[in-house]
């Protein structure tokens, strides 16, 4: 996941906090915009990154309000504060998080977040 993320000008040191949204390429499988189920897993490189900035410290301290609130964000394309460069984030979606030096990455599900591995 490391070098995936490095190679798409994401890369946050371990004293850094940050967060990137990935969204499936355009040529990608129509039916990957699905909830996750059966323990399939997604792939990596039909997606790309859409939005990128560093987290204040304080940010995080509760995952899974970080996780909401950055959905919140996202999910009004034309409020977003960040260059996004994708559409309101969806089931499908994905969100990288560098926390303290912790990479951690989860799908987007009707309703909250999956922790996924790739």
């Amino acid at each position: 996941m490391e070098k995936y993320m490095m190679a798409q000008g994401v890369q946050f040191d371990d004293s850094e906090n940050g967060f990137a949204v990935l969204q499936l390429n355009r040529d990608a499988d129509n039916k990957l915009f699905r909830p996750l189920r059966d323990g399939k897993k997604p792939v990596l490189e039909d997606y790309h990154v859409v939005a990128s900035a560093y987290l204040k410290k304080t940010a995080v301290k509760n995952i899974p309000a970080l996780l909401e609130d950055l959905f919140y964000v996202f999910n009004r394309c034309g409020d977003a504060p960040y260059e996004f460069e994708g559409h309101s984030m969806s089931v499908s979606d994905m969100i990288y998080l560098s926390l303290e030096g912790k990479k951690s990455l989860f799908y987007v599900q009707p309703v909250g977040f999956d922790r996924v591995t790739v």
